[in-house]
């Protein structure tokens, strides 16, 4: 049973609140089935934008399972909780913290996003505009600070010479 209402966003934003608090300012809209939130301002908090619905009731003993796609245009920390909707803010899940950086287009911002956010895990195609993943990975295995970030070449590629000279 899905608690949530318009979960895929069929009616527009129906059921969803966004809240700004404490220096925090945001707006919402659905475009092509996808919820669009645009930060103008972040706030001092992680709790300073949040999303939420409120009128459902959860049982004690029961598990819950709460699953989102989420993307960002620029890096953001974006942190989930099920919690009490007003004081005292009893948190009733985990609080998940997640880092969203944005995917870049090419080698050359791939390359400028890596040195500005210094990522955990790099996913990165072989076929890139402005840089080819092979020079891609080569600048960043050159750099002391970056050459242990995890990298994952994900290609259509199926030439097994260069599968094992990147290995």
């Amino acid at each position: 049973t899905n608690l949530l209402e318009n979960g895929d966003f069929s009616d527009g934003t129906a059921a969803w609140t966004l809240r700004a608090n404490d220096g925090g300012a945001a707006d919402m809209a659905v475009a092509n089935g996808e919820l669009r939130i645009d930060i103008s301002s972040p706030g001092p908090h992680q709790w300073s934008i949040g999303l939420g619905q409120s009128g459902f009731t959860i049982q004690k003993g029961t598990a819950y399972s709460l699953s989102f796609r989420a993307r960002a245009d620029s890096s953001r920390i974006m942190t989930s909780v099920v919690q009490l909707g007003h004081d005292p803010w009893t948190a009733y899940s985990n609080v998940n913290s997640t880092d969203l950086i944005a995917a870049a287009a090419d080698g050359k911002s791939g390359l400028e996003a890596v040195y500005e956010y210094s990522p955990d895990l790099i996913i990165c195609d072989y076929n890139m505009p402005a840089m080819k993943g092979d020079e891609f990975h080569n600048e960043l295995i050159d750099n002391p600070k970056y050459k242990k970030i995890p990298f994952i070449f994900l290609s259509a590629i199926a030439d097994e010479d260069l599968i094992i000279e990147r290995r």
